[in-house]
């Protein structure tokens, strides 16, 4: 009996102990459980931070990056402002002296020009001095070496007296197309419009005086526009009859100081690309002649109706 019933405590301590492990073990699988739930969103979130923790440091180095190449941007911005300050003061400095240099140049030529003027017989000299009676005449130019006088007709439109007319065109039908001799004589008369004076007188007119020459302008769309030198001078034949201008004002496009010291063109005795239809300095015809043919008679490539060359001796103080 007592075997018996030691047995039986044996058999009820073994089912308590597996009872109590089976609760052991649930309660642990539940404990876990409640843990992994827990540690989980927790392992999530750190390594989301740690992700964002590394996007950041990547953000913060190009920062850097990029703050250098401003600061080094910046430094080479600095320089570059250097360098266009001392080009500004440099350009200023050349057209101070520039300024100088042109000044120095056209007191020299005054100069010379006063010189001329006193080697001539004061007596022979004449000018196109305003007449109330003619609001246009000739005058007789005397003091001219080995030439008879040259008439001259006075042009007093521009309102200041001493301009004398050496071409004029009335419109586009006019033929000036000579040659070289008939340029060099001059042509036509100064009331029929088909005018020029004559390479040689011209010579011989700007080499003895200083002048300056006026350029006036009648466009065919009816417009009207001024061109002045302030010189003007023609070589002798051995040159060319090669032209000098000076300073270029007026509101007209300047079309002749790119013709400077050239030489005269017919089309018998070509120095231009467009000599074989007409007579004139420069070699860009198509864009400036006032003796061009009909489709070639413009001035800065548009075509003309009307146009007149006048000069006067300079006044010399």
């Amino acid at each position: 009996m007592a075997a018996v019933q030691i047995y039986a405590l044996v058999i009820l301590a073994a089912s308590f102990t597996s009872a109590a492990n089976e609760t052991k073990t649930e309660l642990a699988n539940q404990c876990a459980s409640q843990t992994l739930s827990v540690v989980t969103p927790l392992i999530d979130r750190l390594e989301r931070m740690s992700a964002e923790l590394s996007e950041v440091r990547e953000l913060k180095q190009t920062l850097q990056i990029k703050e250098a190449l401003i600061t080094e941007l910046r430094s080479q911005l600095t320089y570059q402002r250097s360098i266009i300050d001392k080009l500004i003061a440099n350009e200023n400095t050349s057209m101070a002296n520039n300024s100088l240099n042109q000044t120095a140049v056209r007191q020299l030529y005054l100069e010379k020009c006063k010189d001329k003027d006193g080697q001539l017989d004061a007596s022979l000299l004449s000018s196109c001095v305003w007449n109330e009676q003619y609001q246009s005449h000739y005058i007789a130019i005397r003091h001219l070496s080995g030439l008879d006088a040259i008439y001259v007709r006075c042009d007093y439109e521009l309102g200041t007296p001493g301009w004398q007319l050496i071409q004029r065109r009335f419109d586009r039908a006019q033929n000036f197309t000579f040659d070289w001799a008939t340029y060099r004589n001059g042509f036509g008369h100064p009331e029929d419009g088909g005018f020029f004076l004559g390479l040689e007188r011209l010579h011989r007119l700007t080499s003895s005086r200083c002048h300056e020459l006026h350029v006036h302008l009648e466009f065919a769309n009816g417009s009207i526009a001024q061109a002045h030198y302030a010189q003007f001078q023609v070589s002798d034949e051995t040159q060319g009859y090669a032209l000098t201008v000076g300073a270029f004002s007026g509101n007209a496009t300047d079309m002749l100081s790119g013709c400077n010291n050239a030489p005269f063109s017919s089309y018998d005795r070509r120095s231009a690309n467009c000599a074989n239809v007409s007579g004139w300095w420069c070699g860009n015809c198509p864009n400036s002649n006032l003796n061009g043919v009909a489709s070639d008679f413009n001035w800065d490539a548009r075509l003309l109706r009307g146009a007149k060359l006048l000069i006067r001796p300079l006044q010399i103080a």
